[in-house]
């Protein structure tokens, strides 16, 4: 609401999704948020298309050149730009993919494991987040091309997959959020993970998803 200056929306997630896919836009650059809305919406659109580690790095590369695109044409904010994680759902092992320091990791208990590649000058980053990144989706012109981190995932070996923006990473220690995932519905995890960082200083965007590989599954 106005006064917390915390945003709270519901959609509809589909029956059996085919892909999760979670965007950060960048700090002190014009339209992060703009990048980061457009690449969830052309993600999702061509979640068909996600059937193979060629086919999610193709759609993620042109996703990255349309950002670009708009960047050197005057739509975007000529610097706009974001980090992009998710997980393609609808093959039999799942493919997951990242750009940036949003991470993805996956529960198997009784480690927390992260999966996700940081994007972040050598040596910056372990258990802190970086203020800087290596490689977006958009962001300047001087970065003509992306390296997609692709991967796979059998999803009968893990109970739950977490993705999540370094609003969430930088500021709760990985076991805190092993235990809260463990320990919690996927509900509560999220708004317990959530609230955790906030309290922590919530001092960046935070986004957090959990995936039950079994209740996909089964449905």
């Amino acid at each position: 609401d106005d006064d917390s200056g915390v945003v709270r929306d519901s959609f509809d997630v589909p029956p059996i999704p085919k892909v999760c896919v979670l965007a950060d836009g960048l700090g002190g650059h014009g339209g992060g948020d703009e990048a980061s809305k457009f690449a969830v919406e052309k993600i999702v659109d061509g979640e068909d298309k996600l059937t193979n580690q060629a086919s999610v790095i193709d759609l993620i590369e042109s996703v990255h050149k349309e950002i670009c695109w708009q960047n050197r044409s005057g739509a975007g904010h000529r610097t706009m730009g974001t980090t992009v994680c998710g997980i393609a759902l609808n093959i039999e092992k799942w493919i997951w993919f990242n750009v940036g320091d949003s991470r993805i990791y996956a529960f198997r208990d009784p480690e927390l494991c992260q999966v996700s590649i940081d994007d972040v000058p050598s040596g910056e980053r372990i258990n802190r987040t970086s203020s800087r990144i290596t490689q977006c989706l958009g962001g300047s012109d001087r970065q003509s091309s992306i390296n997609v981190h692709v991967g796979e995932i059998d999803p009968r070996e893990v109970s739950r997959i977490l993705l999540a923006s370094d609003g969430l990473t930088s500021f709760v220690r990985r076991n805190e959020i092993a235990e809260i995932i463990c320990n919690h519905s996927i509900e509560q995890a999220v708004v317990n993970l959530l609230d955790l960082a906030i309290s922590a200083g919530g001092a960046d965007n935070i986004s957090v998803a959990v995936i039950e590989p079994l209740e996909l599954l089964s449905s």
